[in-house]
């Protein structure tokens, strides 16, 4: 039997406190310490480098998040144009993809959370498996508010560990008013 929505955010919220924890203590989410060590039981990765998935990692937390999914379900939460079931098919559309890519495992060829975030497409199943007993944009928002505080820390913890340093490889390029000129042309004669 699927669980009630309380029941999914307590135990989204439970989490949250586990991460603060380990986090007071020195400590980050193992599912993330693994990602930023290389680990990556389920062979993701091109290559044989795991760089890729860190920013990938990195990077669509917050499309999940702040960037994409969550101000857009935010927002169907106010404009009363939008039902609640509107709003609940609005962030399957935006979120359920992602996080089976994130924590899902394919039987054939995946032994493990293909990016190793495991909780993450846990909570969105069991999100997914509660909407039914979502009644009220209220209690919608209620839950919504843990899930998104949740994969915020994720997306602030993955964004503060990326390797910024791989920047140093990319040095800027400066350029004069003259290679513009010369780019311009060459671009005219393509």
């Amino acid at each position: 039997m699927a669980k009630n929505w309380r029941e999914v955010k307590d135990e989204i919220e439970a989490e949250i406190d586990r991460i603060y924890g380990k986090l007071m203590a020195g400590e980050v989410p193992e599912e993330l310490e693994r990602s930023h060590k290389g680990i990556f039981p389920s062979g993701a990765g091109v290559g044989g480098q795991w760089f890729s998935n860190i920013f990938f990692i990195t990077g669509d937390l917050v499309n999940l998040g702040y960037w994409c999914a969550q101000p857009g379900v935010t927002a169907t939460l106010y404009d009363d144009s939008f039902t609640l079931e509107q709003s609940k098919k609005m962030w399957q559309y935006l979120s359920l993809h992602m996080c089976e890519l994130f924590g899902g495992k394919h039987k054939d060829y995946c032994p493990a959370p293909w990016l190793n975030l495991g909780t993450l497409w846990r909570f969105a199943k069991d999100m997914h498996a509660s909407l039914d007993t979502v009644k009220s944009k209220e209690e919608w928002w209620s839950l919504l508010w843990s899930w998104y505080n949740y994969v915020g820390l994720l997306q602030g913890l993955s964004h503060m560990m990326f390797p910024w340093s791989v920047g140093d490889l990319l040095p800027y390029k400066f350029v004069t008013p003259e290679d513009v000129k010369r780019l311009g042309e060459l671009s005219k004669n393509a």
